[in-house]
């Protein structure tokens, strides 16, 4: 009952496990190869900007975007469910799982730099 709820609490999990009932299995959800070049491509610009990123503001200016990024892939990806686009609603998932993955990366580098300027 527990990991149900979980399951269909989160947005990632609920989108894979409806993509599962449909028979496809996402890459949202477990290691698969990520087969579209423009998040790949946006990710490593992404995660070599986290790495270079001195100062809070610059990590706040990521997190930001990677929180932005997210919720509009949330919509998107509801709106895709709702015109049973389920191919596009895998890729979706695979985009949300990304940029809540750096958002998170971001916080913890945003840990990191408090530690060191106070």
């Amino acid at each position: 009952m527990n990991q149900a709820y979980e399951t269909l609490n989160d947005p990632l999990s609920r989108a894979a496990y409806l993509l599962e009932i449909a028979g496809i299995r996402s890459a949202a959800t477990n290691a698969a190869t990520v087969d579209d070049e423009e998040l790949l491509s946006e990710a490593m610009e992404n995660r070599e900007a986290l790495m270079e990123a001195e100062t809070l503001g610059a990590v706040d200016a990521l997190t930001a975007k990677a929180m932005a990024a997210a919720l509009g892939c949330l919509a998107e990806l509801s709106d895709a469910f709702r015109r049973n686009e389920l191919g596009t609603a895998n890729r979706l998932a695979t985009r949300l799982r990304y940029w809540r993955k750096l958002g998170e990366e971001a916080q913890g580098k945003r840990r990191r730099l408090e530690g060191i300027e106070t």
